[in-house]
């Protein structure tokens, strides 16, 4: 299905299905009980962190799964992450400037907040966008991670960059908390207004964001 090299851990990992049923990690320790391996898999930590499976990524981190920068930032192990770097701020020659980038997005997007604020004082531009235009407070805001989002608020996170599909921070979040709702979309919605988001990025996005709050405000309508 996906060109080959899948594993049934792999696949089972980074699926959305297994996760929403409740029983991803259930399943995962069963694999393991019968011999699954994650070397066989590649970089897996790496691969459920870029389909949004956080939790697995974090319970395969645990059972010593791979852990370059990019892993190590988005399953939030800052010890590690601090690894990757020389004295002076500069990478070490075992990471890259892209494993950075993307760890950056993954501690932005699954809520490791100091991770996030260690690479932001030593290398990471907090107006960098990823390859779909995304930048960290975009990735906070769909992950549904408020303490992430008033942090890099607070560090002058730009509110008005698009990314490829033509949304702001807050016309992603208002898409994302109908799409994949999580609990803080709506204190992040309003915390994105208070820091001054444009309301009228498009036309109708008043009338978006006035249908959210109220579907907040009357829950089941």
């Amino acid at each position: 299905m996906y060109v080959g090299g899948d594993t049934t851990l792999g696949l089972t990992a980074t699926s959305v299905h297994p996760e929403r049923a409740g029983v991803q990690i259930e399943l995962l320790e069963t694999l393991f009980k019968h011999g699954a391996a994650i070397g066989a898999t590649g970089n897996v930590v790496n691969a459920c962190l870029a389909n949004g499976r956080g939790q697995a990524a974090q319970f395969l981190a645990q059972r010593d799964g791979p852990l370059d920068l990019e892993g190590a930032a988005g399953v939030g192990r800052l010890e590690l992450v601090k690894g990757f770097f020389n004295d002076d701020g500069s990478l070490k020659t075992n990471a890259t400037k892209a494993q950075m980038v993307s760890g950056f997005m993954w501690a932005c997007e699954y809520g490791r907040d100091s991770v996030v604020d260690f690479l932001l004082q030593k290398a990471v531009d907090i107006t960098t966008q990823d390859n779909g235009g995304q930048t960290g407070l975009h990735w906070a805001a769909i992950g549904g991670q408020l303490g992430t989002v008033k942090l890099l608020l607070d560090r002058k996170a730009p509110l008005e960059v698009k990314n490829i599909y033509g949304g702001t921070v807050l016309d992603q979040t208002l898409w994302s908390s109908r799409n994949d709702p999580k609990p803080d979309h709506l204190p992040i919605i309003q915390a994105l207004v208070n820091a001054g988001a444009d309301v009228n990025g498009y036309p109708g996005m008043k009338e978006d964001l006035d249908a959210v709050l109220l579907r907040a405000a009357r829950p089941g309508s």
